[in-house]
């Protein structure tokens, strides 16, 4: 004899669950709710990834009858997995919510669903907006407009502006906050030099 987990005739029996778990698509089924269970007329699962290649059942049976033949593809898999994880720190542990689960008011044969309410969230935090405004040692530039330091100014304080080297795409300003932060925004103001003149 051979035993399966729920997971694994999914991926054997072709058939659907509604929201309780219950499963159904399978036209051979009869009417009586008791035998809704019973996936065992489920047609074969066809799927196959890519198109033509061996269909999900196929390789279901294969692993069942030879260990070896799973042993060989579970362990490169595992080690992938195992090698293309997240680093220390990478991934938070977040509680589960409390959901308050049960079953409908209906009949034990009757009862294919949970009814299930969540605890009203706490409101996210206020954030208080502050704007940073770096000194001019902590901002590096692309270029400046014919090399010149007078150039290499964006402050918003700044009495000129950062004008670049020239005008092709690729032109970039880096400004070091000196900590990792969420930027939520950009401050831009016209150039102080040239009021009026659009820039």
């Amino acid at each position: 004899d051979e035993v399966m987990f729920n997971s694994e005739v999914g991926l054997y029996r072709n058939f659907s669950t509604d929201y309780g778990g219950i499963t159904f698509g399978c036209t051979e089924h009869p009417a009586n709710p008791f035998a809704q269970g019973d996936v065992s007329t489920c047609p074969l699962n066809m799927y196959a990834d890519p198109p033509g290649s061996t269909p999900m059942y196929k390789i279901v049976e294969d692993y069942a009858r030879n260990s070896t033949t799973f042993l060989n593809d579970f362990v490169p898999a595992m080690e992938k997995m195992l090698t293309n994880g997240y680093a220390p720190g990478e991934l938070t542990t977040v509680p589960m919510a409390p959901f308050d689960c049960h079953r409908t008011a209906k009949p034990m044969w009757q009862q294919r669903s949970f009814k299930c309410t969540a605890p009203t969230p706490n409101p996210l935090p206020t954030l208080t907006p502050h704007l940073l405004d770096p000194p001019e040692k902590a901002r590096t530039y692309s270029g400046t407009y014919l090399g010149l330091k007078e150039f290499g100014q964006s402050m918003l304080s700044s009495p000129v502006a950062w004008v670049a080297a020239d005008t092709t795409t690729g032109q970039f300003m880096t400004v070091d906050l000196g900590e990792v932060m969420e930027v939520h925004g950009v401050v831009t103001r016209k150039r102080a030099d040239l009021v009026g003149q659009g820039q």
